[in-house]
């Protein structure tokens, strides 16, 4: 029951550590000249309504990811929970550097999709888009699931469910291809930094420690 706990502490802590970055940048690019990364393959993608429920699925998809993280401890966790918190403090210098912003479609479609639309543009404003976090985030989750001890099912599911992300992400109009690029890079590039900092990791334990005792789970 611990490990469940636990693994739920992890997802909740990683998960306001990056609403936390996102949002608190917003007023600094707030009447800020905006820039935009549209490639002319933008311009040729199909607008799919229907990808909005992959883009809003993958919060529980980085939550379940996180928990098998954290299930399976060790040096894994460790580099899940630091790459989670660098790539978000990076993708918020970025955001004020270099604001971009995109401009959405009207939504005309009812049902399902339109209401998932609806809720997406309203509470997500098209801004803060390079890099994608919803693409960072969901490649590290794949990184994740490749290096834990989970089945070859789930590693395969996070890989196609981390795709989906991706594409949604640009069927939707939530971000431009260069976003996707811009998110896995990123995600990948700190990945591979993880794992030769030693000090790092020492002090991401210290204080996941310190989360297990203020939580009871030490």
């Amino acid at each position: 029951m611990n490990e469940l706990y636990k693994g739920l502490v992890v997802a909740a802590l990683l998960m306001l550590v990056q609403m936390t970055f996102y949002w608190a940048v917003k007023p600094a690019t707030r009447g800020r000249r905006h820039h935009s990364a549209a490639v002319a393959w933008d311009a040729r993608l199909p607008y799919v309504p229907a990808f909005s429920v992959i883009y809003l699925g993958c919060f529980l998809f980085w939550i379940a990811s996180y928990a098998l993280a954290a299930r399976a401890g060790g040096e894994l966790l460790l580099r899940v929970a630091l790459t989670a918190v660098l790539v978000n403090m990076t993708a918020a210098v970025i955001f004020v550097v270099f604001p971009t912003e995109i401009e959405r479609p009207e939504i005309t479609c009812g049902g399902l999709y339109g209401f998932l639309l609806r809720v997406i543009y309203f509470f997500d404003s098209p801004v803060n888009l390079f890099p994608s976090l919803h693409c960072a985030i969901s490649w590290l989750c794949v990184l994740a699931a490749f290096g834990a001890p989970v089945s070859l099912g789930w590693k395969l599911f996070a890989l196609a469910f981390a795709l989906a992300v991706f594409a949604s992400t640009v069927l939707i109009r939530q971000h431009y291809l260069l976003d996707i690029l811009g998110g896995w890079a990123l995600t990948q590039l700190v990945w591979m930094l993880t794992a030769h900092t030693p000090r790092l990791l020492e002090r991401t334990e210290t204080l996941l420690t310190a989360a297990w005792e203020i939580f009871g789970l030490s």
